[in-house]
């Protein structure tokens, strides 16, 4: 649910439409063939325009921010959430996590990378602040300083923006010129949210503390934040009224706090409108017994992968480790651990990106290591790991038994549902397996990978001077259908290595009331507030 997942993510084709990946001219060169992907919205997808003017969202969060600045250090994701729909958004993105500019905000953009990646951005004139000051290269200036480390005494996250080197007025002051200090191929998440007013950031004092409060004059989207109960836990959005796009559908947005156990049973008693159900059997159930209630179900941003330990031990060995490839049914895992968790999900088979992201390439096929377990036992058997013991059903070497531990909490109900199938597949080629309750050969990890995956591949190519040279040629690789041709061959040779093994994506499961639309099980897209609202 795009309403609940905030600030991560991007696609590898970034803004081709509009803004030329140039290695050395200025001149946006033509579109390139873009990359595919087979991601989907899963949404109730309406016109907005067919859709009840007015209405109510009714959202449920944690808790409510301390601060309203959304880059402070104490920013939470319930900040981001509540002023998703108040801030400046200069990227969408659709469902497979590719961005192009938000016209609300931008009317061009382009990039050269000649040494430096350099980006220009042209201004909406008609984008203005809740005060009614027009939105200007002096806010992205200050916004740069501030989240760049180059204002004393900020108490910031750690930012994209010290990526840049410089920030300033182009040819007048509603164009931005941006200058990274490098080449820098995901240099558009920089501008997913543009700037905060130039009044807010100038300082360390109006940084740290002038954010307390919700001021509207800070914001600029479609809707506005016009009331607080900080005793009730709610925080209430109406349309903006200086809002320059297409009107909202809805009258307004509610927040209001509830502890996640309590979710589930709220939601069926009708106190709000949708929650994200994740893996929760008796959350799904709960839904679906409800009256007027639809599950939406879609492929998400997280993912489950196999870690092998291989600082000593059999791990150690290629042939070891690219056995258990072999001898894992990945397929029917995926179906066992998801069989009620209201998604099919799916198999994954590449480190780098996920199944619905553009130029994603199956590399269990590619590489011909697929699911074959008497091709797992001849890799074992000519490393010399041979059946042996007394039931003749454990390999061993030298004397060694082939013998693993296995990380699994018996209180996570899909932690053990994995933990089963993979000792069941290994023990069948002959390798023993025993649970323990941390610290063992073989883990089960959840990783989420963002609308930018490429942008941290180079922390999972260190094995080789090979892959570490893929690593830099990725970092450095403006072209997306180039560097995707580059993240394809580390992949494969990630799959070979075989020290992690990507098991399935896990699917996103989104309970919402009937005829709502544009909302629901969105995969890596960004949220539309002008467009979510009520059927007729």
């Amino acid at each position: 649910m795009g309403i609940a997942r905030r600030a991560t993510v991007a696609g590898l084709a970034v803004l081709l439409a509009v803004a030329g990946c140039t290695p050395g001219g200025s001149d946006p060169l033509p579109t390139p063939p873009q990359l595919t992907s087979n991601a989907t919205l899963v949404t109730n997808a309406q016109d907005p325009a067919t859709l009840r003017d007015g209405g109510q969202l009714r959202i449920p969060v944690t808790r409510l921010p301390a601060s309203w600045n959304p880059w402070a250090a104490d920013a939470t994701s319930d900040t981001d959430e509540m002023v998703d729909a108040v801030r400046p958004h200069y990227l969408v993105y659709d469902a497979a996590g590719d961005a192009r500019p938000n016209p609300d905000f931008a009317t061009a953009a382009s990039a050269t990378h000649d040494g430096r990646t350099v980006v220009t951005l042209d201004l909406n004139p008609k984008a203005v602040w809740g005060d009614g000051r027009q939105i200007t290269a002096d806010d992205w200036v200050a916004s740069w300083r501030a989240l760049s480390g180059r204002v004393p005494g900020v108490r910031a996250q750690a930012s994209d923006w010290r990526r840049v080197a410089d920030v300033r007025a182009g040819e007048g002051p509603l164009q931005v010129v941006l200058t990274f200090a490098s080449v820098d191929p995901d240099w558009s998440r920089v501008l997913e949210h543009g700037p905060l007013p130039a009044d807010g950031v100038k300082d360390a004092a109006a940084f740290n503390a002038s954010w307390a409060s919700p001021d509207s004059a800070r914001w600029a989207g479609p809707l506005r934040i016009a009331h607080v109960d900080r005793l009730q836990g709610v925080v209430t959005l109406e349309r903006n009224p200086r809002w320059w796009g297409a009107r909202p559908r809805l009258d307004s947005v509610i927040f209001r706090t509830i502890q996640p156990e309590a979710l589930p049973a709220a939601f069926s008693s009708n106190e709000f409108d949708l929650f994200d159900v994740g893996l929760s059997e008796s959350a799904l159930t709960l839904a679906r017994s409800t009256d007027g209630v639809t599950v939406r179900a879609n492929l998400g941003a997280t993912a489950r992968r196999l870690t092998l330990k291989e600082d000593d031990g059999p791990l150690q060995e290629l042939p070891v480790r690219q056995a258990i490839v072999r001898a894992i049914d990945r397929d029917r895992l995926t179906r066992t651990v998801l069989e009620d968790a209201g998604g099919e999900g799916a198999v994954w088979s590449n480190h780098l990106l996920l199944t619905n992201q553009a130029g994603y390439t199956n590399q269990a096929d590619a590489t011909g290591l697929t699911y074959a377990p008497d091709q797992a036992e001849r890799l074992l058997q000519d490393a010399g790991w041979v059946l042996g013991g007394t039931n003749g059903s454990i390999r061993a070497k030298n004397g060694r038994p082939l013998s693993l531990t296995l990380t699994a909490d018996p209180g996570d109900a899909q932690a053990a549902a994995e933990a089963s199938r993979i000792t069941a597949d290994l023990t069948a080629v002959g390798v023993q397996v025993r649970p323990v309750s941390g610290g063992g050969d073989l883990s089960v990890e959840r990783v989420t990978l963002s609308r930018y995956p490429l942008e941290d591949a180079a922390a999972s190519l260190t094995h080789s001077d090979s892959e570490k040279d893929l690593a830099r040629r990725i970092a450095d690789e403006p072209d997306p259908i180039a560097r995707n041709a580059l993240a394809t061959q580390a992949a494969a040779q990630l799959w070979q290595q075989a020290d992690t093994i990507p098991l399935y994506q896990e699917p996103q499961v989104v309970a919402v009331k009937n005829g709502l639309a544009n909302v629901g099980a969105d995969a890596l897209a960004s949220t539309s507030w002008t467009a979510i609202g009520w059927t007729r």
